[in-house]
């Protein structure tokens, strides 16, 4: 994330923590988890293996998530065309539970991201 908010696009420290990270997401919470998807996307480095597993792990903590985490969630997979069902399915899930608590910006993001997937039918 601190290379995403600098915009400094450093590929080989990003590519290490591509492969360091797989073996610590069971510890990462539901903000770290949204934040390095958040910040591969911004940088536009792409890591189809650390995403599916991201991906994995997201879906089994999105009870844990606000809707911030679930937009920035949405957005990065958005961006990169990277479409799993059953993150998609999982945060539909946890903004219909959120509902009452949404902003208006974390709507729009999380619409945006359902959008990019073609998936805002039935949201």
């Amino acid at each position: 994330h601190s290379c995403a908010k600098l915009q400094r696009r450093d590929v080989a420290l990003l590519t290490q923590v591509a492969k360091a990270a797989p073996s610590k997401l069971s510890g990462f919470g539901p903000q770290a988890l949204s934040m390095m998807a958040h910040g591969f996307a911004r940088l536009e480095v792409r890591s189809e293996i650390l995403f599916y597993l991201l991906a994995e792990e997201i879906v089994e903590k999105m009870p844990l998530f606000a809707g911030q985490g679930v937009g920035m969630i949405l957005a990065a997979y958005g961006k990169f065309g990277i479409k799993n069902e059953k993150l998609i399915q999982a945060c539909r899930r946890q903004m219909r539970a959120l509902a009452d608590e949404l902003t208006q910006p974390e709507v729009d993001a999380i619409e945006g991201g359902l959008r990019s997937f073609g998936a805002l039918d039935g949201a």
